[in-house]
């Protein structure tokens, strides 16, 4: 069984962009020291970052048994799940990962055949050169479908073989400030709020 001081917490820069995840551990020693706030979301989905004092105070009332908790001989308090650098405002920036997100935000969420723009689960992720000709699961080989174009009209054919044609050329961006969730990380309460989960978030894994 994980130590609790193990799991994960979601760090923020002072202006609320998504740094890393740390451990538990990591983030008590940031907010005890104050270099970091703990993050309380609200039943309304308000914000409010409290040093460690305010929100163990805090804790002690609005804060559900859902929550996992520390216990010192002093005090009985919940993990803060996400917390806010003080004074830290910069921006990294990130290597391109392969994922289903990475992919609709290269192409600006539209079908690179029909050019028609759509809601990410409209869309899905297809190969221009299918997998059964050889085509790699690449930056240069993926590129974002509606399902009308990709399921009914392309299907297991190149766009030659079925008639169409790419709206552009698909290419590997050179950089990123969209944080991703490492592959299988477990999430927790509010981190939607910063973050892109789930499905779109998992790494595709270049050939």
């Amino acid at each position: 069984m994980t130590d609790v001081l193990d799991t994960r917490v979601l760090k923020l820069n002072s202006q609320y962009a998504p740094l890393d995840t740390v451990s538990v551990r990591e983030a008590l020693v940031d907010l005890c020291a104050g270099i970091v706030e703990a993050i309380f979301i609200n039943e309304a989905g308000a914000f409010q970052s409290l040093n460690f004092t305010s929100w163990r105070q805090l804790s002690e009332y609005k804060v559900t048994n859902e929550a996992d908790w520390i216990n010192t001989p002093r005090y009985r308090f919940p993990v803060p799940r996400i917390v806010r650098c003080v004074d830290y405002s910069k921006v990294p920036i990130f290597e391109p990962r392969l994922t289903p997100l990475g992919i609709m935000e290269r192409d600006n969420y539209t079908c690179q055949y029909c050019g028609h723009k759509f809601k990410s689960k409209d869309l899905n992720i297809d190969h221009v050169i299918p997998r059964s000709r050889g085509g790699k699961r690449s930056w240069t080989n993926l590129v974002c479908s509606c399902f009308v174009c990709n399921n009914d009209k392309k299907q297991d054919r190149t766009p030659a073989e079925a008639g169409m044609k790419l709206i552009r050329k698909p290419i590997k961006p050179v950089r990123s400030t969209s944080f991703l969730l490492p592959r299988g990380a477990k999430v927790y309460h509010g981190w939607d709020n910063f973050v892109s989960l789930v499905y779109w978030s998992q790494n595709l894994s270049e050939d």
